[in-house]
């Protein structure tokens, strides 16, 4: 982590993370199926392994009116996913199983650029009013950040032609990041 104070008109805070988070010698589970291929890297939607984690963010206030510059820049490492299939059991549920090694397959590097500019006016009675305009995802990146892990096709007609297709699920997005605005 680097950070510099308020002073000169700017100030920056950097950091850069390098982790590994991986599951290994799994060997309690309700079921069996569940220690197919579960040893990996992790791939839980809230801690998924990120191994390279960057971001800087800093702010200038400009010398004409004092205008306030400020930005953001963030790029993460794609998480990792599992290709899955689910299987009925006899007892009427479903079981997901592991057809690769936990976190086998990784998705895109997710990069965003935010800016803001903002101006502050003082006003009586020791009140201020800030105005902004925040400019988001500047560089339009429409990365996708979520997918779906099972190896099932979707079936649907096709509208324009009326014919029956299939459409493979694995690795379609299900999350994708949102356009500049």
């Amino acid at each position: 982590t680097l950070t510099k104070r308020l002073s000169n008109r700017w100030q920056m805070l950097a950091g850069y993370t390098l982790a590994k988070t991986q599951l290994s010698d799994v060997s309690v589970d309700v079921s069996p199926n569940l220690l197919i291929n579960a040893s990996g890297n992790v791939t839980n939607a809230n801690f998924p392994d990120r191994p390279n984690q960057f971001k800087l963010t800093g702010m200038y206030l400009l010398p004409f009116h004092d205008v306030i510059l400020s930005g953001n820049f963030r790029s993460q490492q794609g998480p990792p996913v599992t290709r899955q299939i689910s299987r009925a059991l006899a007892i009427g549920a479903n079981q997901t199983i592991n057809l690769e090694p936990l976190g086998n397959t990784r998705i895109d590097t997710l990069t965003t650029i935010d800016v803001r500019v903002g101006k502050l006016f003082k006003l009586n009675n020791a009140r201020s009013l800030e105005v902004s305009a925040d400019f988001d995802n500047l560089t339009n990146a429409n990365t996708v950040f979520g997918v779906r892990t099972l190896t099932t096709a979707a079936a649907f007609t096709d509208p324009t032609t009326g014919i029956r297709a299939t459409q493979p699920q694995f690795l379609s997005p299900s999350q994708i990041l949102g356009p500049r605005t």
